[in-house]
């Protein structure tokens, strides 16, 4: 059995779908960016109660520049405004917080706000790769977004890993 035909028999969806997602770059940066991310900012394993806390940390560090990440949590907080795609980011699943930052001026978002709204986003994004209700066509549409959020993730991780090395670990 092919790669691509294991793979399309474990996700539930055609061959051709799974075959079109690999020669995708941008979904494969992304995944392999999510893979470190999640490994190195959140212990290998990130749930929607601690995107809070990890918004927290990373704006209380001194270091941590993120002018980059609120660009991109700009974007991300301007699209949002439209309720439709809002609603299609979520699908069934709610988030009083984002909402709350949502509701507000991007301008008035202090430091982890800024890092919640971004990294909320990456999640979902996520999710929405690996849990939405969408075969591989209808998100493959989504590749600024996910662009972005592969662009979040990089920053977190190099942030995560000059605070402390070990992703390159020698065997």
């Amino acid at each position: 059995m092919s790669f691509e035909a294991w793979l399309a028999a474990l996700l539930g969806e055609d061959v051709s779908e799974v075959t079109t997602l690999l020669r995708y770059k941008r979904a494969l940066k992304f995944l392999i960016a999510w893979s470190l991310f999640e490994s190195k900012c959140f212990k290998g394993f990130m749930r929607k109660a601690d995107i809070e806390s990890f918004a927290k940390r990373v704006s209380a560090d001194k270091s941590f520049d993120q002018s980059e990440v609120a660009k991109i949590a700009k974007r991300f907080h301007e699209r949002y405004q439209d309720k439709n795609r809002y609603r299609n980011l979520l699908h069934n699943d709610s988030c009083p917080e984002m909402e709350s930052l949502l509701g507000k001026p991007f301008e008035s978002l202090k430091s982890p706000e800024i890092v919640f709204l971004a990294t909320f986003t990456v999640y979902r994004y996520r999710n929405n790769i690996f849990h939405g209700n969408k075969g591989v066509h209808s998100w493959l549409k989504f590749g600024v977004q996910i662009d972005q959020c592969t662009e979040v993730m990089k920053i977190l991780v190099v942030h995560a890993e000059a605070k402390t090395p070990g992703l390159l670990v020698a065997a």
